[in-house]
Formats: C-alpha cells, structure tokens, sequence
C-alpha cells in the first residue's frame, strides 16, 4: 500500500471527519456541490488563503457558478461589503435560494427603520407582504434604490391601469418622467394612496 494515498474520493473523504448532517443541519434545500460530494468545488483540501479553506474569498468563490451578470451601477453593499453569506447559506437552507432567513427578516437585519414603516397607517402590499425582491434587485442593480428597473417601470408594473389614466395632454412632470417616488413613498405612509404628505 502506498503510505499517503487516499482513503477515498472527493466528499467521501471529507465525510470522513465533516458529517453531512452538521454540514446540512437538517434542512431540506441542499446546495449542489455538497447533495454530489463536490467540496472541493468551494474548498481546498489542504491550505488556503482564505478561512474555511475556501478556494477563492467572498463574491468570487460563489460567481464562479452563480454569475449576477456583472458589475452594476448601484450595488447591494450586503453583496459587496459582506459577501453571499451576508443572505445565503452556503450548505443548506430551509428558504428557496439558500437563504438564511425570509426575505423580510434578512432585508430587517440592515433595514431596520425601513421595517419600523409597517406600522404606518397604509401599508404598500408587497412590503407588507415582505416581498422585498419584487421591486429591489438584492444584489444590485442599475437603477437608484437597487430597484428591479426604472423605479416609474417597477410601478407601473402593477399599477398599469394607473398609467393608461395617465396618458393626457397634459401630464403633471413627475408622471410623465415615471418618478412616481417624488410624491408616494414605496414602502408605507400615514397618507392615503401611499403619499409623502397631505
């Protein structure tokens, strides 16, 4: 027998001393490389220069199979400051995406007076709902606010009966240049139709 010769193969090595289950902690959503036994696709085996062995540090380790379509104008600073696992589990997840949490309760961890809002008077659905991602992109975005598109888009995405009222001759500025933000706050008000003020 050769004397530094492996005992087995890729995951099953590691298994050797990292069980599965505290790797997974019994969630039911497994991230691939670790359901297949690919540890080596994030970890080196012997040395590296980052913790956890991991083969590359912070966004880079993930975009080598998750690409997010590459540098955006307003990026996420959870993303840039942080990294993946500021939202996400590495392993396993009980949340679609291997998230950590909720959308809402991982959005609350750094928005927290954003969050204090629901208890405002009139509450826009999606954020009441904690659906955060149907109008912010949470890993950055091209447009203000991370926002999915122009901010005027993202309303009338829902609102598109909205917009048709609002094709007259004469349109008041804000409207017409889709920054219906100027005058409704996207998340909350103690104003009827979500305005700013009375």
């Amino acid at each position: 027998p050769k004397p530094f010769a492996l005992q087995a193969e890729g995951g099953k090595l590691c298994a050797n001393c990292h069980d599965a289950k505290d790797v997974t902690k019994g969630a039911k959503l497994v991230h691939s490389p670790v359901k297949d036994g690919e540890c080596m696709s994030c970890h080196k085996p012997h040395a590296s220069d980052h913790k956890k062995l991991l083969a590359s540090g912070g966004v880079a380790l993930c975009q080598g199979c998750h690409s997010q379509g590459g540098k955006v104008l307003v990026p996420h600073k959870a993303v840039t400051d942080v990294g993946c696992t500021s939202c996400h589990q590495p392993h396993a997840a009980n949340n679609k995406g291997l998230l950590a949490d909720t959308t809402q309760a991982i959005c609350a961890r750094c928005h927290g007076k954003v969050a204090e809002q629901k208890k405002k008077k009139v509450v826009h659905e999606p954020f009441a709902s904690g659906d955060c991602a149907a109008c912010h992109d949470p890993h950055g975005s091209n447009f203000k606010l991370i926002a999915r598109k122009r901010l005027g888009d993202v309303c009338f995405g829902c609102h598109a009966e909205a917009e048709e009222k609002f094709v007259k001759a004469y349109t008041h500025k804000p409207v017409l240049e889709g920054r219906c933000e100027t005058c409704h706050d996207g998340h909350a008000s103690d104003q009827p139709k979500l305005l700013r003020a009375a």
